[in-house]
């Protein structure tokens, strides 16, 4: 008997394999060549924008520029972007179209509003340069093929040609007498060192100090996520360097004391020295120092409402209306609150721009607010021993001095914007000399 076996049915199978490898290829292949291919590509051009930012910077910063338009600036611009070019290919449009067009986010100096063809900027006051590298796109060979965009690659780096100044107790630039809380925003401090009591460090990186000097701390640090600086903080005592201000600045009072209740300002216009409930209503500052008292019977928060040179805000307590505010001795009246500029961005300059601009009494604890809405910049140093700053806002204060205040702190409301920029004054009058020419800050 034969068996008669039944023809095997191979058209049901036909392109099975080839499904099977499509699959594999656009799920496994093609993504796996994109990381390595494209990333790897985008590495690369990262990397070589990055050592092209460096020797940019360092060779303009070698040029030793003094002045806008001089021509050590020219020839610093010109070697920055002849090293940027040797190092890069030219992108798309050429070399001068991508300079011209090139935004920096944070120019120099600080504060400076970013805009076209600012990706070369200097700090003269601070010897430093910061440089740029345009973007560029990063060609996706295998990524486009699965729906992903193309990367771009840039690089920023300043460097300083500017003496590095040495860090001793009581110099520092930022004081934080008690402790200091990190959010998200950032506190930046050049030309001087930072000092902090206490420093809990919630968000890594938010405290950059990135010329002429270090970190140091009188306790215990913490910190929920990285590492925070180049190099270890030093353990040393945080001593205040402005004790004797607010008896000095009390002085100059009428009469040498301060009362509570006082009638000025009226409801709006030019304000002279002496002493207020609050300078809310003042459209003008005449040079002078000026006793802030606040209100015993409400809650005050005021703010700058135009430039003040040659003038010395002091906050003090409030004498309840009943006469001598002594010392440090706050009466139970709530004290008043400082909240920055208000309306449109604003000046306060000590006289000379030198020594104290903004002064809290001893016996002020609450919160203070120098970032607001709108950009603060104090030519002068603020010193608050038992006040805690805090962000108020999302636009830049800039101190042109020293900063001395009882605690610092941050939150995550103006998260990645800039709390406070501190750039301390120079060490001498003649400014800061020449010095070694190296890196600051890389971005």
């Amino acid at each position: 008997m034969v068996l008669i076996r039944p023809p095997r049915r191979r058209g049901n199978d036909d392109g099975a394999i080839a499904v099977l490898v499509a699959v594999v290829v656009v799920t496994v292949v093609l993504p796996l060549m994109a990381l390595v291919v494209d990333l790897g590509l985008a590495r690369v051009m990262s990397s070589r924008a990055r050592g092209a930012a460096d020797a940019a910077a360092l060779a303009a910063a070698a040029k030793t520029p003094a002045a806008a338009g001089d021509a050590a600036t020219a020839a610093a611009l010109a070697a920055a972007q002849d090293l940027v070019t040797a190092d890069m290919a030219a992108p798309d449009g050429g070399w001068p179209a991508a300079w011209a067009s090139c935004e920096d986010d944070d120019p120099l100096p600080a504060g400076t509003d970013p805009n076209p063809g600012n990706c070369i900027s200097f700090d003269y006051g601070l010897k430093q340069v910061r440089v740029t590298v345009p973007g560029r796109s990063v060609p996706s060979i295998f990524s486009g093929v699965i729906g992903s965009s193309s990367t771009r690659t840039s690089a920023t780096s300043t460097a300083s040609w500017g003496d590095k100044i040495s860090p001793t107790v009581g110099s520092c630039a930022l004081c934080v007498l008690g402790g200091y809380s990190t959010g998200a925003e950032f506190v930046r401090v050049s030309g001087g060192d930072a000092a902090t009591g206490t420093l809990v460090a919630a968000w890594p990186g938010r405290l950059q100090v990135t010329s002429g000097g270090g970190v140091t701390f009188a306790t215990s640090w913490t910190s929920n996520g990285g590492y925070l600086w180049p190099t270890l903080p030093v353990k040393r005592p945080v001593q205040d360097p402005f004790a004797a201000v607010p008896a000095a600045v009390r002085a100059t009072a009428p009469g040498g004391q301060l009362y509570g209740q006082p009638s000025k300002p009226g409801p709006s216009g030019p304000c002279s020295p002496g002493i207020y409930q609050t300078i809310d209503g003042c459209t003008g500052f005449a040079a002078g120092t000026y006793f802030v008292t606040g209100n015993p019977s409400a809650t005050l928060s005021m703010s700058l409402r135009a430039d003040a040179q040659d003038v010395v805000l002091f906050f003090t307590c409030s004498a309840n209306g009943s006469g001598v505010v002594v010392a440090a001795a706050c009466p139970s009246g709530p004290p008043p609150r400082f909240a920055g500029a208000a309306g449109a961005a604003r000046t306060l300059a000590a006289p000379n721009e030198a020594g104290p601009a903004l002064v809290f009494d001893s016996g002020l604890t609450r919160n203070e607010f120098l970032n607001s809405g709108s950009k603060l910049t104090i030519k002068g140093d603020v010193y608050g021993p038992n006040v805690t700053l805090r962000p108020g806002g999302s636009a830049l204060a800039l101190v042109q001095g020293r900063v001395v205040v009882g605690a610092l702190s941050g939150n995550l409301t103006y998260r990645f914007s800039t709390m406070l920029q501190v750039d301390a004054p120079p060490v001498t009058s003649a400014g800061l000399g020449n010095g070694v020419v190296r890196l600051v800050r890389s971005g």
